[in-house]
């Protein structure tokens, strides 16, 4: 399932654990929102430090310094990332 750019992100994020485990698809549903709301508050606290201390130019700095590694990750494995998981017994 492919999904286009961030639109679908959270679709195809919760549709492969759910076909990883079919059995548990309420509790990978449930752990989805849970990290995706920490993700999201922590990366609130982060920028709201960065912006009260060092300024706000540099939210956007310490953001570029942590994407740019994970796009040449992406890049080096050919743009796309392959989830190999399958429920137990498939």
């Amino acid at each position: 399932m492919r999904e286009p750019a961030y639109g679908g992100a959270s679709g195809s994020a919760q549709y492969r654990p759910a076909v990883a485990a079919p059995r548990a698809r309420e509790t990978v549903s449930a752990l989805f929102a849970g990290v995706s709301t920490t993700a999201i508050v922590l990366g609130a606290v982060a920028g709201g430090r960065l912006a009260e201390g060092p300024g706000p130019t540099a939210v956007p700095v310490v953001g570029a310094g942590r994407a740019l590694p994970a796009a040449a990750v992406d890049t080096a494995k050919g743009g796309h990332v392959t989830v190999t998981a399958r429920a137990p017994g498939r």
